[in-house]
């Protein structure tokens, strides 16, 4: 997962999750460790990539709330593809 991979997302949720799961302790702080440096007109980019990339992150929770989540997730309306075709991708991401 991350930039440069063919799963272009969702590293940092993953971290933060493995830590919370075996653990580890989670702070907010209002300081920003980092920023995005690519102009927003092309972060809106979404490839099919992201979407396998949901997927992989929510295999950190039961199948029962992925599923759902996968739900909530395929009917945003920013998705660039239907809500069937982001929900298979979703769903090919959590089985990988």
């Amino acid at each position: 997962l991350g930039l440069g991979s063919p799963y272009p997302c969702g590293e940092e949720n993953l971290f933060l999750l493995k830590i919370i799961k075996n653990g580890g302790k989670v702070e907010m702080s209002d300081v920003a460790p980092c920023f995005h440096t690519t102009l927003k007109k092309n972060r809106k980019n979404i490839s099919t990539g992201h979407y396998v990339a949901r997927g992989i992150l929510l295999q950190e929770f039961s199948f029962f709330l992925a599923f759902f989540i996968a739900i909530k997730w395929s009917i945003n309306k920013r998705n660039s593809h239907n809500i069937f075709t982001v929900f298979r991708f979703i769903i090919q991401g959590y089985f990988k």
